[in-house]
């Protein structure tokens, strides 16, 4: 069902695996928020999610692999990433374990993608890999392209939105 790939990056295995997805979200939500602003970041991570969950669809129906289910929001999540990546190639992040180290989130995100690359080389099963690189891929892309060709040619119902929002604001 096509639903499936929206909802599913609302679904999680454990509570583990949700809470290490929203911790991931509540530390960068807000970063991405003040690059894009609140609406095209929901807008963003909604169609983010269901580009990672389509991406890992078929790359496990291309593998013949019988896996073909994905839960989670790390595809979204790692397309909030890759949308820091390349608006903010700076931005300094530590690991929640080694708060004393910093380092760019650039180089965060190659090891990120570096081990999803090799995940699907070996076949790991322990992460959505191909969710995740589907999803680094539709940030990124989304930064190169989406404001200039995407976002700044919405509909008039975006504009009239923004008219009647700003009235309550």
């Amino acid at each position: 069902k096509p639903i499936t790939l929206l909802t599913s990056t609302f679904s999680h295995f454990d509570w583990w695996h949700y809470g290490m997805n929203m911790f991931v979200l509540w530390n960068f939500a807000p970063l991405a928020c003040e690059v894009l602003g609140k609406e095209q970041f929901v807008a963003t991570y909604l169609s983010a999610g269901v580009f990672a969950s389509l991406g890992q669809s078929l790359y496990h129906l291309a593998t013949k692999n019988t896996r073909i289910f994905g839960l989670g929001a790390s595809g979204a999540l790692m397309a909030t990433l890759a949308m820091i990546c390349v608006s903010r190639p700076d931005t300094q992040i530590s690991i929640i374990f080694l708060p004393f180290f910093s380092f760019p989130i650039t180089h965060g995100m190659m090891a990120i993608v570096a081990l999803d690359i090799m995940g699907l080389i070996f076949r790991w099963r322990f992460l959505s890999h191909s969710a995740h690189l589907s999803g680094a891929l539709f940030g990124g892309a989304y930064m190169v392209l989406g404001p200039q060709y995407l976002w700044e040619k919405r509909t008039a119902i975006a504009y009239r939105w923004h008219k009647i929002r700003e009235r309550f604001s």
